[in-house]
């Protein structure tokens, strides 16, 4: 009996000291579903499980694919502190990145709201609202930045995770532009105006008002054409690089185009309107108006205007009339159906040649008369006043010399004036050369009135007598009235 205790206490004591056996720990390794950690749980295995060592919980991970990420520091501390079943994170890896979104460097306003514009002194202009981005063909309208790449992320095992993209930029590319190679760049493919709508950008190359030019839309400078389906209001100006259309009336405006005008009723300058235009003008009516022309004018009549046209005036409405003011016509002729009034009105016609350095020359030469007419009245007015104090009595030692000195001056001056009346002779004769050859003329079908002044150069004629179906040139170095053929 005490054999059999005796061996049941070895036995005991032989499974208490197998357990009393230091053990390795069991490491545990969990990624995580996205792979983005890795855990690491230490397990006991006995009462005395050794602590776990630094090289086995990597050998742990490289078993298990963990390559990235890796906290060292984490995996020590864990190891040091003895920290069982317990799960702790010892690997991250790195989201990948969203880049910078796309944007958009306009070069022209987006603004849609008109407001007036400040000048210089600080003062506002109520009449430019910034209705109108002038742009010429090839101008840089935006600049575009596309989106970026983010930086690359990876997972704890190693993946490359791609970065990501930052939003798109939307498209811009509107009506009348043109992309650069590269796609970086937008530019204007025509003359116009820029027009940023909805952050599309175009340009329109005809300019329209769909009603009147006043206060809402103030004055309109365009570098391509001009169409206004309304009336032009007083006060307002509209200067175009192409044509203006108006539809309706203008009324005291000022109207200046590179191209030609049309304006379907009439102008009624109020005598403050000036209408420039390179090409020809049309319209129905003109009454107080200045006209600068440099093509054609057609139109119905022409009433107490100043009229500067090279080309040719066609007055060809039901009345076809031209009456009072000034036309001047270089180059063209005169084709009405009436001129002037039968209460005389005065109606001046010059008809010249349109060799402007001859007629700037001319200009030149009258405004030199002046001159040297106003320089022999001071010297004259020097001499009498020196003449007046002598006769007093009152004598100077400078007023023989000074006498003397105006005298000269004065022979000099009349020299000159007579070198500047032949020179202006061969100018005149040369104007008449011209209108002969130039073959400018003035054709009336119904009358030509009293009151009425033709100049062809040089040459003058008021007309004392009306006459009727006449044409009016220089034949012989004179102006002849003839029937018309």
């Amino acid at each position: 009996m005490s054999d059999i205790i005796q061996d049941q206490v070895t036995e005991d004591e032989a499974v208490t000291a197998e357990e009393e056996q230091p053990t390795a720990p069991q490491i545990l390794l969990k990624v995580s579903p996205n792979r983005m950690e890795a855990e690491i749980e230490i397990i006991t295995t006995s009462v005395r499980t050794l602590p776990a060592e630094f090289s086995d919980v990597m050998k742990t991970l490289e078993d298990g694919g963990v390559k990235f990420g890796i906290s060292e520091d984490q995996i020590r501390a864990l190891c040091k502190d003895n920290v069982y079943h317990h799960p702790m994170v010892v690997a991250r890896g790195k989201r990948e990145e969203v880049g910078a979104d796309g944007y958009i460097k306009y070069h022209v306003s987006t603004e849609t709201a008109l407001k007036p514009k400040e000048r210089e002194d600080g003062t506002v202009d109520y009449r430019d609202l910034g209705l109108i981005q002038n742009v010429t063909k090839g101008a840089l309208l935006a600049e575009i930045f596309p989106e970026q790449k983010g930086e690359d992320g990876m997972d704890v095992l190693g993946n490359v995770l791609p970065g990501r993209f930052g939003k798109k930029n939307h498209p811009i590319q509107g009506k009348n532009t043109v992309l650069s190679e590269d796609g970086l760049k937008l530019m204007a493919g025509t003359d116009g105006d820029a027009k940023v709508k909805k952050g599309v950008v175009e340009v329109v190359d005809v300019f329209r008002v769909n009603g009147d030019v006043d206060n809402s839309t103030g004055d309109i400078d365009f570098i391509g054409d001009v169409q206004i389906n309304g009336d032009v209001l007083s006060g307002f100006k509209i200067t175009s690089g192409g044509n203006i259309t108006i539809k309706g009336t203008v009324e005291g405006a000022t109207l200046k185009a590179a191209g030609d005008i049309v304006i379907s009723e009439g102008v009624n300058g109020m005598n403050q309107s000036v209408i420039e235009a390179s090409g020809t003008l049309k319209c129905k009516y003109i009454q107080n108006a200045h006209l600068k022309v440099k093509g054609s004018i057609y139109a119905d009549t022409i009433i107490y205007s100043v009229v500067e046209c090279s080309g040719n005036v066609e007055l060809n409405g039901k009345k076809g009339t031209l009456i009072g003011g000034k036309t001047t016509i270089s180059g063209g002729y005169l084709n009405a159906l009436a001129i002037g009034t039968s209460s005389h009105v005065a109606t001046q016609i010059v008809m010249q040649n349109e060799d402007r350095a001859i007629l700037e020359e001319k200009e030149g030469l009258l405004g030199k008369f002046k001159d040297l007419d106003a320089e022999e009245l001071k010297l004259n007015q020097l001499i009498n006043r020196i003449n007046a104090l002598k006769a007093k009595g009152i004598q100077q030692a400078d007023f023989d010399s000074n006498i003397a000195a105006a005298t000269a001056s004065i022979k000099q001056l009349r020299i000159g004036r007579m070198r500047a009346t032949v020179r202006l002779q061969e100018i005149e004769q040369e104007q008449l050369r011209q209108s002969r050859e130039n073959n400018t003329y003035i054709q009336c079908k119904n009358r030509i009135h009293s009151g009425v002044q033709i100049s062809f150069g040089p040459l003058t004629m008021a007309v004392n007598q009306s006459f009727v179906f006449s044409k009016v040139s220089v034949i012989d170095d004179n102006i002849a009235v003839s029937p018309m053929r």
